[in-house]
């Protein structure tokens, strides 16, 4: 299944999230697959990721919920939102 997080980085701990970015490149744990990430530059931004997995993705997600407010929701491509259209 395939998932958007969005994220936002809490203000008041950029420092700390950057200096575990750099660390750790912000890599998802084993069951994930990082499909690709996109930042802005005012603290936020989105990754496409995907998992069968919702142990790992609460894993991933726990790792980061402590400097970044985020949101993970599961997405669908157009062939799939067709087939649900009856397409």
């Amino acid at each position: 299944m395939t998932f958007m997080m969005s994220y936002r980085l809490r203000n008041e701990l950029r420092d700390e999230a950057r200096a575990r970015f750099q660390q750790n490149g912000g890599l998802p744990p084993a069951g994930i697959t990082l499909i690709g990430r996109w930042h802005a530059l005012t603290g936020h931004g989105w990754t496409v990721a995907e998992s069968d997995d919702p142990m790992a993705l609460a894993k991933w997600a726990d790792e980061w919920n402590d400097v970044l407010e985020m949101q993970l929701t599961p997405v669908i491509g157009d062939q799939d939102l067709a087939t649900v259209f009856g397409g």
